[in-house]
């Protein structure tokens, strides 16, 4: 149903202006015609228009003018008599897929008439008045093809095949910017991620007529855009229904020659095709139906198939890590996790943190313990991360570094009743073996006493690990620092001698800096 809308003075004075041009040449309201393009029809037209313009001082005959003969001149004449006469009239605002028309309707003609004289000199609107020429059952199979470029409208006949001019046209309109790539046959143009060769699901839209092709990735499309409508507001042609294919892809790049489940996914379901056309949902809603569709689809075969980030492994679990490009610790985890996989795995990223997270859910438990923790602190530590798969990657690498840790120092010696030079050399040992030079340099500048030979032990230290030591010459008196520097031998093998040799190591350094009896072995 048309809603109503009081003219405003700015309108009607617009619609006033194109009156007055009109009344002086109605000629352009008629198309250009393309060659082999039956002049018949379009000669009647004119003639009526003409007929109109002749009469447009006289406001009688308008009205008679404004119920009978063509559409078209129809709403010529009842636009001449109401700038003649300026009658009371409130203005109609007409729906169509691509927005909202308002439209001054006076006069016996059709809506789609009205707009196409009160709005000539825009070629979209004008196409609107040869509608009713597209339809078969007025001039005869077929129908008449019309197409509005920037500044003309264009009447192919029968003939399908849009001119050159509009094909250019119409591409400046595209609500996406869309590469052309080469190709054998035809025009076909992509959005800037397929260009590049993204393995991205898309949406295509295939013009048979213009052996055109446009497609849109997942990244691209969007929720207040039709690309569909977008080519279809600039021509009027029998079928548009027939005259585009619209088409999904999941667009999967196969690692494997194997089978797979999305291999050949291209169809999308008919009731939200028939939607999509009639303009109710977006590009973006057709294309996220189709592939929570092709998902769902997947989800639900047999068998173990590895995706990630637009690429197929099949059943490869070591591919389909390694393209993760995960962390020792996350690889550990989802190794033991997916190596005996037995259904399909889907990773909307390719990457090791979004893996994580998709099998979180149903494998958390799987994926802790593989950090060697026993069971009853797994549980625990799953309890802790339920509702933060997003934090398990940190969890993960601290689990690693912490048995990482506990391995290394499970191949050193331990002591007990240990002096304070012995316990402080014992630590800063540990703390380089399991987290290296970062971690001992801080740990041996926050702990230094005021006097005695912990200060020269730990300078040291900070000679072996190399440029720390400049930066905290000024914390050592020269005497400290000269006692320290008579240990970098020893020291040196303390952080770095094999396991075997630690506890010999350890006893040098200290007896060469003067301490005995300084602990006993326990294991």
């Amino acid at each position: 149903m048309p809603r109503i809308r009081k003219t405003s003075g700015g309108k009607e004075e617009a619609l006033l202006a194109r009156a007055r041009e009109l009344k002086k040449d109605p000629l352009p309201l008629l198309p250009t015609l393309a060659p082999g393009t039956p002049e018949a029809p379009f000669e009647r037209i004119r003639r009526e228009l003409l007929a109109v313009q002749e009469s447009a001082e006289d406001t009688e005959a308008l009205r008679r003018l404004m119920t009978r003969g063509e559409d078209l001149a129809r709403a010529y004449a009842g636009l001449l008599y109401f700038a003649e006469e300026r009658p009371d009239v409130v203005m109609v605002v007409a729906r169509y897929p691509t927005g909202e028309i308002p439209y001054m309707p006076v006069g016996a003609a059709s809506p789609e008439a009205h707009i196409a004289v009160q709005y000539y000199s825009d070629p979209r609107r004008l196409l609107l008045g040869y509608l009713a020429m597209t339809r078969p059952r007025l001039l005869g199979p077929g129908g008449f093809h019309f197409y509005a470029t920037e500044r003309k409208v264009v009447c192919t006949g029968k003939e399908a095949r849009p001119p050159p001019e509009f094909l250019a046209a119409s591409v400046n309109r595209l609500p996406y910017k869309l590469q052309r790539v080469d190709a054998k046959e035809g025009d076909r143009r992509v959005c800037s991620h397929l260009q590049r060769g993204e393995a991205q699901p898309y949406l295509e839209v295939h013009w048979d007529a213009a052996e055109a092709v446009y497609r849109v990735c997942r990244k691209c499309v969007r929720s207040d855009t039709h690309l569909l409508s977008s080519l279809l507001e600039s021509m009027a042609v029998p079928d548009p229904e027939g005259s585009f294919q619209v088409s999904a892809d999941y667009n999967l790049d196969h690692q494997h020659p194997g089978a797979c489940p999305l291999r050949a996914s291209g169809s999308i379901d008919g009731g939200e095709e028939r939607r999509y056309r009639r303009g109710r949902i977006s590009d973006a809603d057709l294309l996220a139906g189709f592939v929570k569709e092709a998902e769902t689809s997947l989800l639900a075969t047999r068998g173990t198939a590895f995706v990630a980030g637009g690429r197929c492994f099949g059943s490869d679990a070591k591919a389909f890590v390694d393209s993760l490009s995960p962390t020792p610790a996350e690889r550990r985890a989802l190794t033991a996790v997916v190596s005996g996989f037995g259904a399909p795995l889907l990773v909307p990223e390719a990457t090791s943190g979004k893996a994580v997270e998709v099998l979180w859910k149903d494998h958390a438990a799987e994926l802790v313990e593989a950090m060697g923790i026993d069971e009853g602190e797994a549980e625990a530590l799953v309890r802790e991360f339920r509702n933060s798969p997003g934090r398990v990657s940190g969890l993960l690498e601290r689990l690693y570094q912490k048995g990482k840790e506990q391995e290394v120092l499970a191949t050193l010696p331990t002591y007990a009743d240990m002096v304070p030079e012995a316990a402080f050399c014992v630590d800063a040992s540990r703390v380089y073996r399991t987290q290296g030079a970062g971690p001992l340099e801080a740990r041996l500048t926050s702990s230094l006493p005021e006097a005695g030979k912990v200060r020269g032990l730990a300078w040291s230290f900070l000679v072996v690990l190399g440029p720390a030591a400049e930066r905290h010459r000024w914390r050592f008196s020269d005497k400290e620092r000269e006692f320290g520097e008579s240990l970098v031998p020893a020291a040196r093998l303390v952080l770095e001698a094999p396991a075997e040799e630690y506890d010999r190591a350890m006893g040098e350094l200290l007896s060469h800096a003067g301490v005995t009896s300084w602990g006993r072995r326990v294991s």
